[in-house]
């Protein structure tokens, strides 16, 4: 990308322009006298200005209009010189890499978004970080997936703690036939009737619901004590409400591409 070369050919241009101008007025003139000295000079001048710059015409209409688009192409050019002047700011080295390879490289950033871009870390170049950012993920998915069933079973709109449940599920499981008097089985039966979406209770349902809660409060805990993977997300990091979409939703190969882009990287 030759930017200032292409502006001198559309500078030496328009100064053609102007000679073949002058040179059709003296044109004019001359050939009232096809004998005139320097009348084959003067043709011969007209021909290469029109050879060299591609004219088929030199009505004066033709030329304001081939000189109007050659004006606004010098616009732009004058336009992106100064934006490539602009880049050195960005990168002292931008301007030498080819046009074709900023232009596939300009496709390649519009398909991943904001977000993605502005996650871009060296620490998420490491292969494990893809590891376990992926893990982190299906790990998520999976307690969401686990907390819209367990939503028709149990009130979750309110903490609930994992040691109570097993304490209560403990007690529901050991009880037998007459530990329905026991103050630890009513204990047991409120803390469920509280938290149950159920109506009616049933001992048997209350543990099977209960072992399901206290997995989901155990794997809950799992990943808020995944350190690695808070350490890679950092404030990003919100437990069951953690976002993975920027690092997975546009762009498959985002991690991959964690660092800025290298040359042999662009497709050709």
């Amino acid at each position: 990308m030759n930017s200032q070369a292409a502006l001198d050919d559309v500078e030496r241009f328009l100064k053609d322009v102007a000679n073949l101008r002058a040179t059709k007025k003296d044109l004019s003139v001359t050939l009232k006298n096809p004998l005139a000295d320097g009348i084959a000079y003067e043709i011969a001048k007209m021909a290469d200005l029109l050879e060299k710059n591609n004219i088929s015409s030199i009505i004066g209409a033709d030329l304001k209009q081939e000189i109007s688009k050659r004006e606004s192409y010098l616009s732009y050019l004058k336009e992106a010189l100064n934006f490539l002047h602009s880049t050195k700011k960005v990168s002292e080295n931008l301007a030498e890499i080819p046009a074709k390879h900023i232009v596939n490289a300009s496709k390649i950033l519009e398909k991943i978004s904001r977000d993605a871009l502005l996650l871009r870390s060296e620490r998420l170049i490491d292969p494990i970080a893809q590891v376990v950012v992926e893990k982190g993920h299906k790990h998520v998915d999976s307690l969401n997936k686990q907390r819209e069933l367990l939503k028709g079973k149990i009130s979750l709109t309110t903490t609930i703690k994992k040691d109570e449940v097993s304490q209560n599920l403990l007690v529901l499981i050991e009880s037998g036939i007459f530990g329905i008097f026991s103050s630890k089985y009513r204990q047991a039966k409120k803390f469920y009737n509280k938290i149950s979406c159920d109506r009616k209770f049933s001992k048997s349902q209350a543990a099977v619901n209960l072992k399901e809660l206290e997995i989901w409060l155990s794997e809950i805990d799992k990943l808020n004590s995944n350190q690695k993977l808070q350490s890679l997300l950092g404030g990003r990091f919100d437990g069951l409400e953690t976002k993975f979409e920027p690092y997975f939703g546009q762009c498959p190969h985002f991690l991959r591409h964690s660092l800025p882009l290298q040359i042999d990287e662009i497709p050709a």
